[in-house]
């Protein structure tokens, strides 16, 4: 597989893809622009060098005059000084006369018009003395008497200033083409950013959306380009809710419909053993009661689960008094409690109402596994403390017992479905844990089993988005 090949499956930012598009052709106009521009500075300086070595060799040319023995020259200095530069440039000159001889000048000045030329300039670069110089050949006519003659006046000059020229246009030119760069990237930069915003909302309203929420994403809120995309989207949501509703129908449907035959089976089996002749008898119609009961509290649970993993910011959610609705629950179980000789403490850590909001049937729930867990491992005589409360923006749960607790190994491992700690001797179905941890998860809280400040036991730490009452 060729490079470019293995290119289309390395995931690209798009922005970056944009905006490497973008500067691409830029790079490609910016490279034919300084190419554009050293060209016409280069004309440029050829053309104010040519003018300057012909206003020169048009100065030497008035000065040539033909006698009756042959022809004067003078060189006048400002001829020559129209070719001075700062770049100490050397001025090479030579004057011919109608059969080439020459008159004034360099001699090995090969460059020159000869008989039969145009009239016209003639301009060359060639090497010279070390270096390449530019001529310039020029045809002028004297007379002598009524004769006519032609006399031939070369002039060249080295090119330092004229590179020198060149090289300053093309520097202006790269400064300006640069500058023009850097604004056009800064443009396209915060172009792309303000094009590509509405697609980062949509994708942070995503990613910030609870794991249940198949709410619709706002096609009208990215480019027209886009809307096909998310219109997509918004076409899979849509077959997501219809599954998880058929999903919950169908969990709803199975729990009703084995609750209905688990009562009937423990009102039979009560019947059963009230009507028992033998204990053998008895304690087999006892067994079975049993489970049935299991049976019928694994269904409720079941039931939760599948409930608390559908469940998704769309559904029931309200302003709750957390700890109003802890110690409700908590009234519910002092019965069993009091049964199972087990200390059952309640208290509120807090000067100001303990709100939350959310479910209130999933947030009892939660609270409803959390201790009958505990009351359900502690052994009799034992110790269940639990405590409400809040930190800056958080709702506390904390409900610890003195019980056996749960290695520290293994405590990942308990918010599993049917995970079940062994060698503890309590009955379960390894599924209340894993309950606690949908809802809690769903409600956009976290919870942590940690060890207590003294002795042996569990502490279970819930916390929950806190909602702060008006006024306080």
């Amino acid at each position: 597989m060729r490079w470019y090949e293995r290119l289309r499956f390395v995931p690209q930012s798009l922005r970056m893809q944009l905006f490497g598009g973008l500067l691409v052709p830029l790079a490609v106009i910016v490279a034919v622009n300084l190419s554009l521009a050293r060209h016409n500075a280069a004309e440029m300086a050829d053309l104010v060098l040519d003018r300057a070595l012909l206003l020169s060799a048009s100065a030497i040319a008035d000065h040539v005059k033909a006698n009756g023995r042959g022809f004067d020259v003078y060189i006048p200095p400002f001829a020559l000084g129209e070719l001075r530069s700062p770049r100490n440039d050397i001025i090479y000159y030579r004057v011919s006369g109608p059969d080439g001889r020459l008159l004034a000048g360099y001699s090995d000045i090969s460059f020159a018009l000869s008989a039969g030329s145009e009239d016209g300039p003639r301009y060359t670069g060639r090497a010279f003395h070390g270096g390449f110089v530019r001529f310039v050949a020029i045809r002028q006519v004297v007379f002598s008497g009524h004769a006519a003659l032609s006399t031939y006046i070369t002039v060249g000059e080295t090119l330092y200033t004229r590179n020198a020229t060149i090289r300053s246009l093309e520097q202006q030119a790269a400064v300006q083409q640069g500058v023009l760069v850097v604004i056009a990237v800064v443009l396209a930069w915060l172009g792309l950013r303000r094009d590509l915003a509405p697609l980062v909302r949509l994708g942070k309203d995503v990613k910030g959306r609870a794991p249940g929420d198949l709410a619709p994403l706002p096609a009208t809120a990215v480019q027209r380009e886009l809307r096909p995309f998310v219109t997509a989207l918004n076409d899979h949501l849509a077959r997501q809710r219809q599954q998880l509703e058929a999903q919950r129908r169908f969990a709803a449907n199975a729990a009703h419909q084995l609750r209905t035959p688990l009562t009937l089976l423990r009102m039979q089996a009560d019947l059963a053993l009230r009507e028992a002749e033998d204990e053998k008898s008895g304690g087999a119609i006892a067994a079975l009661t049993a489970t049935t009961d299991r049976m019928t509290r694994l269904t409720k649970q079941l039931l939760r689960l599948s409930e608390a993993e559908s469940q998704s910011p769309a559904s029931r959610r309200e302003p709750i008094d957390f700890a109003a609705l802890v110690r409700d629950v908590l009234e519910g179980y002092a019965g069993l409690a009091l049964a199972r000789d087990i200390d059952l403490g309640f208290d509120v850590v807090a000067a100001e109402p303990v709100l939350t909001v959310g479910d209130p049937t999933m947030l009892r729930e939660l609270v409803l596994n959390v201790v009958d867990n505990a009351l359900r491992y502690v052994p009799p005589g034992g110790v269940v403390t639990v405590t409400v409360g809040y930190e800056t923006d958080r709702c506390v749960l904390r409900v610890e017992d003195d019980g056996p607790g749960i290695p520290a190994r293994e405590r990942a491992l308990v918010f599993e479905r049917f995970y079940r700690v062994l060698g503890n001797g309590a009955e379960g179905s390894g599924l209340g844990l894993a309950i606690v941890k949908e809802i809690v998860e769903s409600s956009g809280g976290t919870i942590a089993l940690c060890d207590p400040h003294r002795g042996t036991g569990l502490v279970v730490d819930v916390r929950l988005p806190r909602l702060v009452a008006e006024g306080v």
